[in-house]
């Protein structure tokens, strides 16, 4: 049965991130720094969340 929660728990991380490469493009992010890729990615997860509440 534990095996079955984290599984559950797992798959909506999944659905999180299919839905975010969907619609944000997080993987077409065009950068030359680092730390541009490091602060986009989150920032852009912080949107994701905002709109889907």
């Amino acid at each position: 049965m534990e095996i079955i929660t984290f599984y559950v728990r797992r798959w909506q991380i999944e659905v999180t991130f299919a839905e975010t490469r969907a619609h944000l493009g997080v993987e077409t992010q065009r950068q030359w720094n680092d730390k541009a890729i490091l602060r986009t990615t989150p920032s852009l997860m912080a949107f994701y969340t905002l709109v889907t509440l």
